[in-house]
Parts: structure tokens; sequence; C-alpha cells
């Protein structure tokens, strides 16, 4: 009877190690979890987190063909790539610069968009500069685009895609006409980054869209981060049929599912001067400029 008792008391403490051994495995795998979860919603830097089955490469990994790249190493603008822009800026934002070809420059390596005080357009007091992509567009991908901002009261640099109905025509004129009705789809617009040159450390990244032209619906992340203006940042955006996502310096930084366009869009490379965005010119602060290293898009 003692050598049963004495068997049975073994087995009992034997399962009770096993048990409590089980019980501590899982309680570091909820504990794991836990962590885990709190991590990717610290980690998103208070946007939506990605969803799971949207799986979308961050731009510092580059994952895909190239399908379209400048690095700027020529004597001057490649023109089978670009258009630069020779015509007024946008009326309807009260910009205050004309576009001159003369304000577009490659040179070591960069693209330089320059802002003058310039009287060389009849009825403005600025010139500056602003390139296009001539006939390339592009649906889904990511585009990154290393680049260095102006500053100060007024200007308005912008990194920008818009829809392809209004490719061949943006270069003439800012308007609607003919198949480009902004904002609606085909027309609508995405804005890698718009800075205001008296708060060179903001970024702004929107949709605009709308079903009707010139009724904008508007989604919008701001990020407030170095001064974009001291030295050259890389600005990345990666669209997928659900969802555009925006990075900053390769950190995520802006995540958008409202507005998406479904539709081929092309690249636009401005530095305007004055407007609604920004609001007046300090005139002492020219000359300014735009400066871009490279632009990569892939898909």
């Amino acid at each position: 009877m003692g050598i049963v008792l004495s068997l049975l008391l073994l087995i009992a403490l034997l399962f009770s190690s096993v048990a409590a051994n089980i019980q501590g495995r899982i309680a570091r795998n909820l504990g794991s979890l836990a962590t885990a979860t709190a991590i990717t919603a610290t980690s998103a830097d208070a946007q939506p987190t990605q969803a799971a089955n949207d799986a979308t490469p961050s731009p510092s990994s580059a994952s895909g063909k190239l399908i379209f790249s400048d690095e700027f190493n020529g004597a001057s603008l490649d023109t089978d790539k670009w258009i630069a822009l020779n015509r007024p800026g946008d009326a309807s934002n009260n910009e205050e610069e004309c576009y001159r070809t003369n304000n577009v420059k490659e040179t070591a390596g960069t693209l330089v968009l320059t802002s003058l005080l310039d009287s060389a357009c009849s009825s403005f007091l600025y010139t500056s500069g602003a390139v296009q992509t001539r006939s390339f567009h592009f649906l889904y991908g990511t585009i990154a685009i290393r680049a260095k901002m102006p500053r100060g009261q007024g200007m308005w640099p912008a990194l920008w895609l818009l829809g392809a109905n209004c490719q061949s025509l943006y270069p003439s004129t800012p308007d609607n006409g003919g198949a480009c009705q902004w904002p609606i789809p085909g027309s609508d617009e995405v804005d890698i980054l718009e800075m205001k040159g008296q708060d060179p450390s903001t970024d702004y990244m929107s949709i605009n869209y709308g079903s009707q032209p010139n009724q904008v619906q508007n989604v919008q992340c701001t990020y407030s981060g170095p001064d974009f203006s001291q030295d050259f940042h890389t600005f990345s955006l990666t669209w997928t049929p659900k969802r555009i996502i925006w990075y900053v310096d390769g950190t995520q930084r802006c995540s958008q599912t409202t507005g998406v366009p479904s539709h081929p869009l092309f690249l636009i490379m401005v530095s305007a001067v004055g407007g609604n965005f920004v609001g007046s010119v300090d005139s002492s602060i020219f000359p300014q400029t735009h400066v871009i290293d490279y632009v990569r898009i892939y898909h």
C-alpha cells in the first residue's frame, strides 16, 4: 500500500510540473502578442495600420521593376522625358509667378528649379521653374524623389501627380479643358509633397478627388519633421488599388484609403510663388532654389 501511495504522489507531482510549464509558455506567447500589437500601433506614426493582406513594400527596399528614372547627370534637361513649363502659374490659386524654361537647369547631377524676383514676364513680379513628364504616366507603383526644398515666406514647392487626361493640356494651361476636368477620375490629384516656405519643416500629403469638375474633396496628412530646405530628403509614395502610403526618408508618414485614383497619373515638380496656400511673398528672400537629385518610379 505504501508503494502504491508513493507512486500516485510521484505521478501527481510530475503532472503538476508539466501543467505549470505549459501554462507558462502560453502566458509568454500572449505577452509577446500583446507587445507586438502595441509596437504596430505605435510604429504607424498615428496613421491607420496597413492591412496584412495589402502587402505594400517600403520604398527603401524599392522592389519591382524600374519603369522610369532620371538621375539628372546630363548637361541639360532630357526633353524626351520632361517638358519645362513656359506659361503663367495657376491664376485660380492666385499664384504670382510665371514659369520660364530659363529657370530650369540640369547641373552637377541635379535638376534645379530657380525662383527669382524678375520682371521678365509682363504683369508678374516673379519667375520660377516647373517640369512635368512629357509622355510617361503610370498606374500603381512606387515613386521616390530625393530633393532639397526652397524656403522663405511665399514659396510653394510641390511634388505631385495629376490624372493623365490633363497631361497634354497642362504645359499650356492649368485650367480645365476637353478631357481634363480636375478633380474627377482621370483628372484627380495626389500630392507627394507640398510645403509652405515659411514653415519648411511641415510636409503636406494629400489626395484631391471629386465627381464634378472644380468640386474637390480632400484627404490630407501633415508630417512635422526636419527643415527640408537644409538638406536632401527622399519623399516617396506607394500606390496600390486600395491604398496610398507616403514615406519620408523611408519611414511611413501617411496612409489613405479614401479617394485613391484608379487611372494613370503623371508627375509634376514645381516651385510656385505666392498663392492661397502660402499667402503673401517676402521679396527679400530671392533667389530660391528647389533642387532635385533623382526621380525613380517602380512597378
